[in-house]
C-alpha cells in the first residue's frame, strides 16, 4: 500500500425529495487498520416516488464503513460482497419501498477489489483503453471482480443514474491530463442533464508515491545495556592490599570488556536474527494474501507468488519464537499450490450427438467447422469435400469436391462465400467453383487460424506474433499489411481467434484486440493453450472449448466471468465450434461426431 497513494475526485446530481446519492471514500487514520482492512469506496443512491430519506442514505453509509471494517477474518473481496449482502437482506426485510444501489471498491496492497449491489457499474482506463470491469443486476445480487493495480490507473465507480453521462463524454473526461480536469468534464456533463438525482460517482487515480522512509531504528547501547553488580572474592581483596593492584585492575578490566563484549555481540545478533526472520514472514504472509487474492483471476501469477514466498521462506532460519508461526505459514502456502496446480478428474459424461454423419457420408471425417445463418458448412479435406447441414431441417448436401480441398485446413463462412486456407493459400467457392484466391506471401509465418469481417480477411500468425489484414477490394483483395499496432501478447500454435467489430484472441488468456491495439485482457482460470473460439457481432457471450481440459466455456463479453461451464468426454478431440443465431445451441465437432450443449 505504501508504494500507491489515491487521488480520489467525487461526481454528484442533484439530490431531491425523489432521489438521493453520495460518494464516499474512506482511509483509516489506524496504520494496522489500513494495512489489514484497505481504502473504502462507495457510492450510494435512494430511489423512491413517495420520498427518498436522506438520514437513511447517511445511515446506509455508516453501516458500510461498520459492516467492512468490524469483520474480524476473510480477504477484502470476501468483506466486501458480505457487507454489501448484509445491508441487501436488511433492506429487504425491513420492507421499505424504495431501491437502494451501491457500488463499492476496495484498494488494499496493489489489489483492486469491486462488488456492486444493483446496476452500477466500475470502469478501469489503463493506458488508453477503457473497460467496464464489473456491471450489476437487475435481481438485487451482489456481484464482484478483482484485478491487479497499476500505477496510473483511472477507476471510475457509478451508480445506475451516473451512467446517463454519454460514452463519448465519459471517455473525453478521462482522457483529460489530471483529475481535477476530469472532474470538472464529468460534472459538467451530469449538471447539463436532467433526472440526475440518482446520480453518484467517484474517480480515483492510482499514483506511485516514493518509498517509505525506513522509521525502525536500532537501539542504542544504552538501551541494551543490563546493570551488573558483584563482589569481589576475599583472594582479590588481598591483592589489591599487597600493592599489585594495577595488575589486577587491568585484567579485570580485560574479562570484564571481553564478557560484556561477548554478552552483547550474542544478544545483538540473536536480534538481528529474530527480526530478520519476522520481516520474512511479513513479507511471505503478504504475498500469500496476493497469490490468493489472484488464484481466480490469474492463476499463474498466483503459482509464480506462491512459489516466491516458498523460496523466501526457506531462506531463513526460525527460532522457538516464530517457527510455530513460520510453519503454519509453510502449510497455508502448500495448500494453495496443490490447489493452484491440480487437475481436476477426467470427465465421466458425454456430450448428446446434434447429428449423425452417417446420414451424411459413412466415411465423413471433420477437420474443420462454419457458420452462416441457418446452414452449417463442414470441411472433410481426407476426401476432398465441402458439405452443408441446414440447422433446423438437418438437410445435406456436398457442396462442392475437388481434389485441392484435399490441402485445406480451416473453413470459414461469408457473404455467400466459402474460404479455405490450405497449406499453398486462400481459396474461395462461389458457384459450386473453387478458385485460389491468395498465394503464399513471403512476409507470413505459421498461419494458425484466419477470419474475415466486412469482406476483409484477418490472418493469425503465430511465428511473427502478428495479425495480418488482406483488405477487400472490388477485384478480390489489396496487399497484405500488418493490423496490430502495437506488439501482441504471445501467440502459441493452438490460439485462436474471432470477430464482432473487436478481433478476440485466445491464446492462454482471453484478449480483446480493437483497430489495433489491446483493448482487453480476460483471465479465465486455468485456460489451456489449445482452445476453440466462437461469437457473432450482436452475441452477448464470447464461447470456448478448452481443448486441454475438456471444458466448454461462455464468457460474458461485458464483465469477462464465466457463466456457463461444462465438462464433458471428447472435448478434448474438439476440431470445430459454432454457436446457433439465437445462442440457444452450440455444435461442437470431433472428427466422426456433431455434439451439442443446449445453452438456454
Amino acid at each position: 500500500m505504501s508504494n500507491f497513494s489515491l487521488k480520489v475526485a467525487k461526481i454528484l446530481g442533484n439530490s431531491d425529495d425523489t432521489g438521493w446519492a453520495q460518494s464516499y471514500f474512506f482511509t483509516p487514520e489506524n496504520k494496522d487498520l489500513l494495512e489489514k482492512r484497505g481504502s473504502l469506496l462507495a457510492c450510494f443512491s435512494l430511489s423512491d416516488q413517495e420520498g427518498a430519506n436522506s438520514e437513511f442514505g447517511q445511515e446506509l453509509i455508516d453501516r458500510l464503513q461498520k459492516e467492512y471494517y468490524d469483520q474480524a477474518s476473510g480477504l477484502p473481496m470476501q468483506r466486501l460482497v458480505n457487507s454489501l449482502e448484509a445491508i441487501a437482506q436488511e433492506v429487504a426485510s425491513s420492507q421499505i419501498d424504495f431501491s437502494v444501489e451501491i457500488v463499492a471498491g476496495v484498494f488494499w496492497r496493489g489489489v483492486w477489489y469491486f462488488a456492486v449491489l444493483g446496476e452500477g457499474k466500475v470502469l478501469v482506463k489503463r493506458g488508453p483503453t477503457i473497460s467496464a470491469v464489473l456491471v450489476g443486476e437487475a435481481d438485487g445480487q451482489v456481484v464482484s471482480s478483482s484485478g491487479k493495480a497499476e500505477r496510473g490507473d483511472l477507476v471510475v465507480l457509478g451508480t445506475t443514474g451516473f451512467y446517463i453521462l454519454r460514452d463519448d463524454l465519459i471517455q473525453q473526461a478521462l482522457s483529460q491530463e489530471d483529475l481535477k480536469k476530469t472532474a470538472e468534464k464529468l460534472s459538467g456533463g451530469l449538471l447539463s442533464v436532467s433526472d440526475n438525482n440518482n446520480a453518484a460517482g467517484l474517480v480515483i487515480e492510482l499514483a506511485a508515491q516514493g518509498e517509505p522512509v525506513n522509521t525502525r531504528s536500532t537501539s542504542s547501547s544504552g538501551d541494551q545495556q543490563r546493570k551488573l553488580s558483584f563482589s569481589l572474592p576475599n583472594s582479590f581483596s588481598s591483592l589489591l592490599s599487597s600493592g599489585r593492584w594495577p595488575v589486577l585492575v587491568v585484567s579485570l578490566a580485560l574479562v570484564l570488556a571481553l564478557s560484556l563484549g561477548g554478552y552483547f555481540f550474542f544478544r545483538q545478533r540473536n536480534l538481528n536474527r529474530r527480526q530478520q526472520a519476522q520481516e520474512v514472514i511479513s513479507q511471505v504472509r503478504e504475498k500469500y494474501q496476493e497469490a490468493q487474492s489472484l488464484s481466480s483471476l490469474d492463476k499463474d501469477q498466483a503459482i509464480k507468488i506462491t512459489n516466491e514466498a516458498q523460496g523466501l521462506l526457506g531462506s531463513v532460519s526460525f527460532d522457538s519464537s516464530n517457527k510455530q508461526e513460520a510453519d503454519h505459514l509453510k502449510q497455508d502456502l502448500d495448500q494453495l499450490l496443490t490447489s493452484l496446480t491440480q487437475t481436476p478428474p477426467p470427465p465421466t459424461d458425454s456430450l448428446t450427438e446434434f447429428f449423425s454423419l452417417s446420414e451424411i457420408s459413412s466415411d465423413l471425417k471433420i477437420a474443420h467447422l462454419a457458420g452462416s445463418g441457418k446452414t452449417i458448412f463442414i470441411l472433410d479435406n481426407d476426401s476432398g469435400k465441402v458439405y452443408s447441414l441446414g440447422w433446423e431441417d438437418k438437410k445435406s448436401a456436398v457442396l462442392l469436391g475437388d481434389e485441392k480441398i484435399k490441402k485445406a485446413t480451416k473453413l470459414f463462412s461469408q457473404a455467400g462465400k466459402i474460404i479455405l486456407l490450405a497449406d499453398d493459400g486462400f481459396y474461395e467457392i462461389t458457384n459450386n467453383k473453387l478458385t485460389k484466391i491468395i498465394e503464399i506471401d513471403d512476409s507470413w509465418g505459421k498461419i494458425v487460424d484466419f477470419y474475415g469481417w466486412l469482406g476483409n480477411l484477418y490472418l493469425l500468425d503465430s511465428q511473427n506474433n502478428i495479425v495480418w489484414q488482406y483488405p477487400a477490394t472490388q477485384s478480390g483483395f489489396g496487399a497484405v499489411r500488418k493490423w496490430n499496432k502495437e506488439e501482441l501478447p504471445q501467440v502459441v500454435d493452438g490460439s485462436t481467434i474471432t470477430i464482432d467489430s473487436a478481433i478476440w484472441l485466445v491464446s492462454g488468456k482471453l484478449y480483446r484486440l480493437y483497430q489495433g491495439y489491446l483493448d482487453d485482457t480476460y483471465h479465465i482460470a486455468d485456460l489451456g493453450d489449445q482452445v476453440l473460439i466462437y461469437t457473432g457481432a450482436d452475441f452477448d457471450n464470447i464461447y470456448l472449448v478448452d481443448k486441454e481440459n475438456h471444458r466448454f466455456l461462455t464468457v460474458n463479453k461485458e464483465t469477462g466471468q464465466v457463466d456457463i461451464e461444462v465438462r464433458a468426454l471428447d472435448l478434448d478431440q474438439a476440431q470445430g465450434l459454432i454457436v446457433s443465431p439465437d445462442e440457444t445451441v452450440a455444435v461442437i465437432a470431433t472428427s466422426d461426431q456433431l455434439l451439442k450443449i443446449v445453452l438456454n
